[in-house]
């Protein structure tokens, strides 16, 4: 219970005596970057209801757009609320169609405890602010999905950020309408928890404030608490931000227990540390597992299972009993636990091979409990020749194998872990000399919508050495139930090369509320398109999305180099115009082994952020979607080649006409509803120079004026808003392909290339120092980042 009616509480206090005791006046604070809380499933509780609420006590830090408070959300169905700017409450139920009411300016104050309570009542929906009447409007229907979550300091949109900066407490969902009179009680009075209607209720009365509460993991709600119990999902949970917070009242304790590491079994006794914010002993008990305790030390019985330890605070005549607090930890025989591993190529069965001059091997190999093992080496066995893998440091290994001849062989994976104890995984592989032309479903009816923005998926494709000539990809998005996006979004299809790295393979935009069919020549990618590979999808969108299939078909054929690898290049969002980075993308140096004969890059490109210039300037030139310009791909240090993305759209080139909204405009590097196909930038003529630097740079003559970070912006003269959101930018995809008549060695791959910093962009200091020391880097768009620092 909050501030607001701090006097009316103390006089309840004083008139209902000893019961509002345990009341600890506490809240969860949330830091706005990645703290929420978060329940399945939990539309159920209100589905096919015709009334429903939602009510709670929140501190809003500060006034920022974007900031979800509380609330159901799906890709169809949802009611939450949203704080926009200067204090705008976006409130929002939809059913079989969107109902809204947008509160006025400073409805949401910064720095001050409100209660707010969004209502339903089956013909209209209701804002309440400190149980005062805000707004309402008409509104109808039912939540019908049952597996809705529900969030507190998230709204759940595709991916967005719109998380809390604030703190919440005593957070009620119902189904029924609570109205001005139940507000006022549920302001005043803390809730016993079993009242009718009563759904959920989170007092946030757990923790020591500002204390370490990481062995905490959950919510709990006093409506069938341990089912109803939310996730506690990216707070810190130490310090006095993202934690728990407030003051505790007399009498109440919390048990801090810190969580136990997992152990081998020959690990020698240890202590654990526990205390209670009351500071009277805790006692320490084994509930389950293959262990004693003594005191604070836990001795092993040498067994392996899992162990769970309770911590207890019986209280005195001061403090009341402390909640038991749980602490679980594995007990590991490193004979027992041995890598799991999965074959990646070639996979068991018929594997065409038109040169046996060597047949690619891959696996990926991982082991449980990865802070007591690893995986300390990979061999592939054929018919009783060993064959040491190479590790490339992220689970994936790879080696060369050069059969004698045609016929069944028995492929075993043997994986070690550090404690030499192994396993095996099997296949048995026939190779043969000819292909024939196969078509595979890489995925089907792959759904991408606004609450599932990523999806992962794995798939067998055939296993080969030199036996297809073509691959070419057809992918086809279709109007999931509810029908297709109403708008043109983002979208990517990635592949993970037999090295374990991410590359872009499909760069896409989708159609205006169409189903769309696009094809694209993907022989380039034979080296991974093999074997067990996996593709992941991802579209950032508001929408109710698409689903997504991909068919691949490959053409049998001799290809005119038998051997090949993929190295990504540039991936990312970069920002166009920049006044404080107008050449963003990372120079990447290249090492060409000696038997390369061929290479090719592979680059994709589009330009995103407009601004509706009938409406005043967002930026300069309506760049980047609506901006025709020419990039270039400089090779050490020389303009070498030109990219001119520039698209015309009308027709569509993948023939996906007849769409809604601008889809006839030409754009920078795509068009709605099409593949944007890569550019080819043949590097033969410079393999022999052994390396090169390769940068890709941005037209050199365009900058944003109205950039934010361009010190002569002034709002209102040179631009309608200098800190906008519309600022241009260019989204990028690249790959480096290389080709040999001979095959690649397997520790050259993945390995050949660097990423150079800009100048500037590294900093080490203090410099000297006597042995700590921070690194500091910038503008380098990678997952994966190695850095070697020598004294």
């Amino acid at each position: 219970m909050r501030k607001f009616y701090a006097f009316l509480l103390l006089m309840a206090f004083c008139f209902v005596g000893p019961q509002l005791m345990a009341q600890s006046n506490q809240y969860l604070h949330y830091d706005r970057q990645d703290d929420y809380v978060r329940l399945d499933d939990a539309s159920q509780y209100i589905a096919n209801k015709d009334a429903f609420s939602m009510a709670g006590w929140f501190y809003h830090d500060a006034l920022e757009y974007g900031q979800g408070m509380m609330g159901f959300r799906s890709p169809n169905q949802g009611f939450y609320l949203i704080q926009l700017n200067n204090g705008v409450l976006e409130c929002r139920l939809e059913t079989t169609q969107l109902f809204e009411f947008v509160s006025p300016p400073f409805t949401v104050l910064p720095e001050t405890w409100q209660h707010f309570a969004w209502v339903y009542d089956g013909s209209k929906i209701y804002l309440y602010v400190d149980a005062v009447l805000v707004g309402s409007a008409n509104a109808s229907g039912q939540i019908t999905e049952t597996d809705i979550p529900f969030t507190i300091g998230r709204s759940i949109l595709a991916d967005l950020n719109f998380y809390l900066g604030g703190r919440s407490d005593e957070v009620t969902v119902w189904d029924k309408a609570l109205t001005a009179a139940d507000l006022e009680g549920i302001m005043m009075n803390e809730l016993a928890g079993d009242e009718p209607n009563l759904q959920l209720y989170y007092k946030h009365n757990q923790g020591d404030p500002g204390g370490d509460n990481t062995s905490i993991d959950k919510l709990i709600s006093e409506v069938e608490s341990g089912v109803r119990d939310a996730d506690i999902i990216g707070f810190a949970l130490t310090g006095d931000d993202s934690n728990f917070n407030g003051e505790l009242q007399a009498g109440f304790q919390t048990i801090s227990f810190e969580g136990i590491p997992n152990k081998l079994v020959s690990a020698e006794p240890f202590d654990v540390s526990v205390d209670a914010s009351s500071e009277l002993p805790v006692s320490l008990s084994i509930v389950s597992g293959p262990a004693s305790i003594a005191g604070n030390t836990i001795t092993l019985d040498g067994t392996p299972g899992e162990v769970v330890v309770a911590a207890n605070q019986e209280g005195n005549g001061e403090f009341s009993a402390a909640s038991e607090v749980l602490q679980s930890f594995q007990v590991v025989d490193p004979n027992q636990t041995t890598p799991i591993t999965d074959l990646k190529h070639p996979l068991q069965g018929t594997v065409p091979v038109t040169d046996l001059a060597s047949v690619r091997l891959a696996a990926f190999s991982s082991i449980q409990y990865p802070e007591l093992l690893n995986v300390q080496n990979v061999q592939f066995n054929i018919d009783g020749q060993s064959i040491d893998a190479t590790d490339h440091g992220n689970g994936y290994y790879t080696a060369n194998w050069k059969p004698s001849d045609y016929g069944t062989f028995f492929l075993t994976v043997k994986a070690f872990n550090n404690y030499g104890a192994s396993s095996n995984t099997e296949a048995q592989v026939t190779l043969v000399e000819t292909a024939e032309d196969t078509q595979v479903d890489a995925f089907t009816d792959v759904l991408i919508n606004s609450a599932i923005t990523t999806e992962t998926i794995t798939v067998d494709l055939p296993s080969s050495a030199a036996a297809y000539d073509q691959i070419i990809g057809t992918l086809e998005l279709n109007c999931p139930p509810g029908g297709c996006d109403l708008y043109d979004r983002t979208a990517t299809i990635q592949a993970r090369t037999q090295e374990g790295e991410w590359f872009e393979l499909i760069h896409y935009i989708t159609p205006f509320q169409k189903a769309c069919e696009s094809v694209i020549d993907l022989t380039d990618f034979a080296s991974v398109l093999r074997g067990q590979v996996e593709l992941r999808v991802k579209s950032v969108t508001f929408g109710n999305g698409y689903e997504w299939n991909l068919r691949l078909d490959y053409r049998a054929g001799e290809p005119t180099y038998p051997h090949s690898k993929v190295l990504p290049m540039w991936t990312g969002t970069y920002q166009f115009g920049d006044f404080a980075n107008l050449q963003p993308v990372e120079a990447i140096n290249v090492d060409f082994p000696e038997n390369v004969e061929a290479a090719r890059l592979k680059l994709v490109s589009s330009g995103h952020g407009w601004n509706d210039t009938e409406a005043g300037a967002f930026n300069t030139g309506n760049a980047a979607e609506f901006y025709q310009t020419e990039h270039h791909v400089w090779v050490d240090g020389e303009q070498t080649f030109l990219h001119d993305y520039w698209q015309i759209c009308s027709e569509n080139p993948d023939g996906c006409d007849d769409q809604f909204g601008t889809w006839t405009n030409n754009r920078a590097g795509f068009c709605p509803g099409a593949i944007s196909q890569f550019y080819d930038f043949d590097l033969d003529d410079f393999v022999s120079a052994g390396s090169v630097e390769l940068d890709y740079v941005f037209a050199e003559d365009y900058v944003d004026q109205c950039h934010p970070n361009n010190p002569n912006c002034v709002t209102g003269v040179t631009c309608v808003d200098c800190d906008n959101g519309f600022n241009p930018n260019i989204v990028v995809g690249s790959a480096l392909v290389m080709y040999s008549n001979e095959p690649f060695e397997s520790e050259e791959v993945g390995s050949g290339l660097t990423v150079l910093p800009e100048p500037g962009s590294l900093k080490l200091f203090p410099n000297p120092t006597n042995g700590i020391v921070e690194l500091s880097l910038k503008s380098v768009n990678q997952e994966k980042l190695n850095v070697e620092i020598f004294n």
